[in-house]
């Protein structure tokens, strides 16, 4: 959890200084593959939260969109699969409605842009994860 942490908030900072991509939601719904329900939701809120206070918007749009998002993720995580195509498939989901009902409009690159990002997100993570659990298993057996 200590490593979602930044992350987060990196995707936070360039989504509110430079870019307008919705980095912060692909990076809560990704990481919701990694991670338990509550530490997830507790992420989804605060982050959601402070985006909304760093983009001038009426506060709380964005953690309920975030916190309904990640909800529904885990409501159906036993009934999908962890794969790049169920990861591919759920952030260009969650990009085009985060658009549609904050934003207003959608574009045909924002949502696909962002979706290939949540897939590359996703594929380290994974790595990191597997590489993780072979340096324990080493660490185990010594």
């Amino acid at each position: 959890m200590i490593f979602a942490f930044p992350l987060i908030l990196i995707a936070l900072l360039l989504e509110a200084s430079a870019l307008s991509l919705p980095l912060t939601l692909v990076t809560i719904v990704t990481l919701s593959f990694f991670y338990n329900q509550r530490q997830v939701l507790f992420l989804a809120a605060f982050f959601g939260i402070l985006l909304d206070i760093l983009l001038l918007q009426t506060i709380g749009i964005s953690a309920i969109f975030f916190l309904i998002a990640v909800f529904l993720l885990f409501l159906y995580k036993r009934k999908i699969e962890d794969s790049k195509q169920v990861v591919f498939i759920i952030n260009l989901i969650t990009a085009v409605l985060y658009a549609l009902i904050i934003k207003g409009t959608v574009s045909f690159f924002e949502p696909l842009t962002v979706a290939i990002f949540g897939l590359a997100f996703f594929v380290i993570l994974t790595k990191f994860k597997t590489l993780k659990n072979k340096n324990n298993n080493l660490s185990f057996n010594v």
